[in-house]
């Protein structure tokens, strides 16, 4: 499936500021040995915004010589 070009509202850009260049997190969840990821909001960040706009977050890449609040992503398909 081809790319779709996507731009982050300047709100959305803000959060994407403060979720994909935070310090690191320890992560402790139920049950399990507590870890350092400072991945993890980036990607529910991404995950959010494909829920939100319609994409597939894994497919998400940034466009080379755009502003950061540019980036293509697969559509999720009408079910």
């Amino acid at each position: 499936m081809k790319k779709r070009l996507y731009v982050m509202s300047p709100a959305e850009h803000g959060l994407f500021s403060e979720c994909c260049n935070p310090p690191a997190l320890l992560v402790v969840r139920n049950g399990e040995t507590p870890s350092w990821n400072k991945f993890a909001r980036a990607q529910e960040f991404w995950e959010a915004m494909g829920q939100l706009h319609g994409f597939d977050w894994e497919t998400v890449q940034p466009c080379e010589g755009m502003h950061v609040a540019f980036y293509r992503a697969e559509p999720l398909e009408a079910p």
